[in-house]
């Protein structure tokens, strides 16, 4: 009884654990699409079409903050021009957030990635690994949204930054990714 018992708690851990890590799970399987070249099963797991507005709108403010900046910072005159000068920014932008953030840009940016750790020796591609996955965070914001937070690979001279992915649940154990928070 005693025996029964407790592999019936075993495997109920089992099941939540996986349950609760299903995310990362999603994300392995994009990865692993990236890889592949797959487009279809890239575009069960992303939602390029929330992505891309989320990219878009986080692009943009920071265009507009950085040149609201380099004219003289928040007053009525810079701000204004700014504005003007978004005109001329936004359909660059949405061209190239359209551009990039595809199937065949994710892949694209994937294989860049792939080639800079060809460069490095096998000791420097562990120890990046394992600065990335130390830095792994999987929170929950309801039970049909996880937060995965990344450590950003592209670390300034402000410090790291975080890049954190949205993921929303679509099965018990599929998740599709809809937004991602560059911190810009």
């Amino acid at each position: 009884m005693k025996q029964r018992d407790l592999l019936a708690a075993c495997a109920l851990i089992g099941v939540a654990g996986g349950v609760y890590l299903s995310p990362l799970v999603s994300l392995g399987m994009l990865i692993n699409a990236a890889q592949q070249g797959d487009i279809s099963r890239m575009e069960q797991l992303v939602n390029f079409t929330e992505l891309r507005s989320s990219i878009n709108k986080q692009v943009k403010i920071k265009a507009e903050n950085q040149l609201t900046e380099s004219l003289g910072g928040r007053n009525l005159f810079s701000e204004m021009i700014a504005s003007v000068g978004m005109l001329a920014i936004n359909p660059v932008v949405d061209s190239k957030v359209n551009e990039t953030v595809s199937a065949a840009g994710l892949i694209g940016a994937l294989k860049d990635i792939q080639e800079q750790s060809e460069n490095q020796n096998k000791v420097e591609q562990v120890v990046g690994l394992g600065k990335q996955l130390s830095g792994l965070r999987l929170s929950y914001k309801n039970p049909n949204q996880a937060l995965l937070e990344l450590p950003n690979p592209n670390e300034t001279a402000a410090g790291a930054t975080k890049i954190s992915l949205l993921m929303e649940r679509k099965q018990l154990l599929q998740w599709k990714l809809v937004d991602v928070q560059l911190n810009l």
